[in-house]
C-alpha cells in the first residue's frame, strides 16, 4: 500500500513495459535518473529485484579481481568504476576529454600538463637516427608490403 500527498493510501501495480518504454523514450526522466540509474533498474526489472544487482556488482568485482591479491579499498574503487561506467568503446567523448587534460593540462584545475616522451632515439654524433639510416641504407625485408 501506498499514500498520496494528503495520507490517503491507495493500491499501486508496477507496469515494467511502462516502466522500459519510460526510462528510454522520455528524456526528461532520463536525464533526472542518469545512466547508472538506468542500468540498476534495468537490471533490477529484467533479472528479479535487488538480489540482481548484487549479483552483478559482485561478478564485476570477480572480474577486477587481481592475482596475488590487492587492497580492499582499490578492489572496491575498481569495482565501483567498472561496474558504473558503460564499456570503453562507448566513451568517446570522455576519452577525448581525459585525453586532453593529459596532453595539454587544465589551467582552472591547477594541473600540469604531461611531459610527453621523446619517441625517437638519435645517435649522440650524428644527425641521423638509426631508424633513419637504416631505411635509407638497408633494402626492405618485406618489399610486397610497400
Amino acid at each position: 500500500m501506498l499514500e498520496d500527498t494528503s495520507g490517503c493510501p491507495f493500491k499501486a501495480k508496477l507496469n515494467e513495459a511502462q516502466v522500459y518504454h519510460s526510462i528510454y523514450t522520455d528524456e526528461r526522466l532520463f536525464n533526472e535518473i542518469g545512466c547508472e540509474g538506468c542500468i540498476t533498474i534495468d537490471i533490477a526489472l529484467a533479472k528479479g529485484g535487488t538480489e540482481a544487482i548484487v549479483e552483478s556488482y559482485y561478478s564485476v568485482m570477480k572480474s577486477q579481481k587481481m592475482c596475488g591479491g590487492q587492497c580492499n579499498a582499490t578492489l572496491a574503487l575498481r569495482t565501483k568504476l567498472d561496474w558504473s561506467m558503460p564499456p570503453i568503446l562507448e566513451c568517446d567523448r570522455a576519452v577525448k576529454e581525459i585525453a586532453e587534460i593529459f596532453i595539454n593540462g587544465d589551467k582552472e584545475l591547477s594541473l600540469p600538463k604531461h611531459a610527453t616522451p621523446t619517441l625517437g632515439s638519435r645517435a649522440k654524433y650524428s644527425q641521423e637516427s638509426k631508424v633513419l639510416k637504416r631505411l635509407r641504407t638497408k633494402d626492405p625485408r618485406l618489399p610486397f608490403l610497400l
